[in-house]
Parts: structure tokens; sequence; C-alpha cells
């Protein structure tokens, strides 16, 4: 058989593949209904599991590597450093998905209940005795010491929610929500609150802003509905101030630095020391006396030769001075 047109090389092989865009996470929880779960599994031996999965936004197998030696209780602060997973039935540990370490702080009452919990857990220990197995100090695991699965906990966590949805009436019911709900719950928290996007991307272990950008993209949208509103009231309350008090002389604040304030020529207000300071000023175009000139007396704008124009100079950190140009 003959073949024509035989390529040497398979031309699709250089091709891109498109880009996988994931649906956006949704807000399954409010934090009244994440204080609803956290108070319904506080009796459990795993609760202080929940609460660091919600109040550091950390992952399910960030948690589940985690050593008692990478959890700094009186500095308020956790270190991320490695993960677990399961590979064909097998528990496996490794590296954060980033593939850096992270320090995470955390609240006061966090830090109480971690120490609840390593209590309990020292307790665990007492009672198995040469049963309990040594996991190299990690921080959550059975009652015999064994290293919890991945899916323990998922499935622990279905079951708080059964049992205290149960125990309420229908219209106090939890929706159903995953352990990664968590997560975003966190991260969408952070975001309405109003902290910088690079802040909850350090905190979340995103390797760039740019990833939490996109994947609450959402939330910034909603955070940013009345933003035109604000600035419109902005400029309308400096418009209505400057109309109602037309011509009104600003008076500099010598509350700052009052020691350090004196009289000199004119109306013109200088700090201690000023001949010596007022050389790092800049030169301002269009004035008729420079700040370098020791004496520095009342200047005055060609443009405008009636109206006269002063300084306030404020003593700033660093022993430097912020000069302001106010109309007489």
């Amino acid at each position: 058989m003959q073949v024509e047109q035989l390529l040497a090389v398979n031309p699709a092989e250089r091709s891109k593949r498109p880009r996988h865009h994931g649906a956006e996470p949704v807000r399954v929880w409010t934090t009244e209904q994440l204080d609803s779960f956290l108070s319904a599994a506080r009796s459990h031996r795993l609760y202080a599991f929940y609460r660091l999965a919600a109040y550091t936004g950390a992952r399910r197998g960030e948690l589940l590597y985690l050593r008692w030696s990478a959890v700094d209780l009186d500095v308020a602060e956790v270190t991320f450093g490695g993960s677990t997973a399961v590979v064909r039935g097998q528990r496996v540990e490794g590296t954060t998905k980033g593939g850096r370490s992270r320090v995470v702080s955390i609240d006061r009452e966090t830090v109480t209940i971690l120490r609840e919990h390593h209590h309990r857990q020292a307790e665990d220990r007492q009672a198995a005795g040469t049963a309990w197995i040594d996991n190299d100090g990690l921080v959550f695991t059975t009652k015999w010491g064994e290293p919890l699965y991945p899916d323990t906990v998922t499935a622990l966590m279905n079951k708080l929610i059964t049992a205290h949805n149960k125990s309420v009436k229908s219209a106090q019911a939890l929706p159903h929500a995953r352990l990664h709900d968590l997560r975003h719950l966190h991260a969408t928290t952070l975001l309405l609150a109003g902290v910088p996007v690079h802040v909850v991307a350090a905190r979340l272990g995103h390797a760039d802003p740019a990833v939490t950008l996109r994947v609450y993209s959402h939330v910034l949208r909603e955070h940013a509905l009345g933003v035109g509103d604000i600035f419109a009231q902005a400029v309308t309350a400096s418009v209505s101030k400057s109309v109602s008090n037309p011509g009104q002389r600003v008076q500099p604040d010598r509350r700052l630095c009052r020691s350090q304030w004196w009289s000199g020529t004119g109306s013109n207000c200088r700090p201690s020391a000023f001949q010596k300071v007022c050389r790092l000023l800049p030169t301002i175009p269009g004035m008729s006396n420079q700040p370098s000139s020791p004496a520095f007396p009342l200047a005055r704008m060609p443009s405008s030769p009636t109206r006269s124009w002063y300084y306030e100079c404020r003593r700033m950190p660093g022993n430097a001075v912020l000069s302001v140009l106010h109309p007489c």
C-alpha cells in the first residue's frame, strides 16, 4: 500500500492546551453558620482541627501534616511546611501545594483551643500506654497516636453537620458543606473585610496574588460595589466645605510640635533650627524667595503680587521638616 503526504512529526504536539477555568468557589456558609458548626463540634476530640481549618484557611493535607514543633503558641503562629495525601491507598507526605512553607498567625482563642488539644492528646498517650504509636509529633492523630487519613476528617465533618441538623429546627439547619469550603469562607471573609489581596494570598499559600484575584474575583466585585458613590460623596463634601467657608485661612497645626514653633517675620512660622533644616527643603518654582534663604521672609507669588503665602513647617520622624504652602 502506498501512503502519500506522510508527516515526519506531529505538529499538534507543539500546540498549547486550552486553560481549564474552574467554577468560582461558592460561599456556602455565613460566619454565623460557621460558629454554629464549631459549637456543635466543640465536644469532639478533633474540634481543634476544624477550628484551625476555619481560622487559618489551611488545606486539609497541610493540617494533617502539621507537627507540634511547627506550632508556636507563645507567639501565636503556625508554620505550614508540608502536606499529606493518599496515593494508591497509602498515606504519603510531601511538600505543600506551592512547594514552600508559610507562617500564619492565629488568634488568642485558637491558641487556647490548641493548648487544650495538646493536653488532651497527652492524656490519650498516657491512657494508651505501650500501645501508643510514635507519630513524630503530629498535632492531629487517633486515640492511639496513629496518623489520620484525609477521608477521615472529611467524613467526620459530614457526621457533625448531620448530628447538628437533627438537634435543631429546620430553619437553623446547616447546608451541606465540604471541608475545603472552610478555606473559601476564610478567604472571602478576609477580602470582604478589606484585607489586602496580597496578605490573603500569603495566608492561603498562593504563590502569586494573581491566583487569589482570579479565584475570588467575584468577591472583589462584590466588595467594589458602592465605591463610585464613596468617591462622589467625598468630592461633594469637599466642595460643600469650601463653599460654606470661602476665603478661610488655614492655620498651621501647632499641637504636633508645640515646643518647637516660634514666630518669625510677619506671620511666617518656623520650627527651631529652621535655618539648618530649611536647606533640605526643595526649591519651589515661582517663589520670589527660595527656601535656602536664611532669612526666608514672607514670600509672594509673582503671578499674584497682591496675595501672600506662608509656609507651615512640621517636625517629622528622622529630624526632617515637612513644608506646606498656604495662602494668607
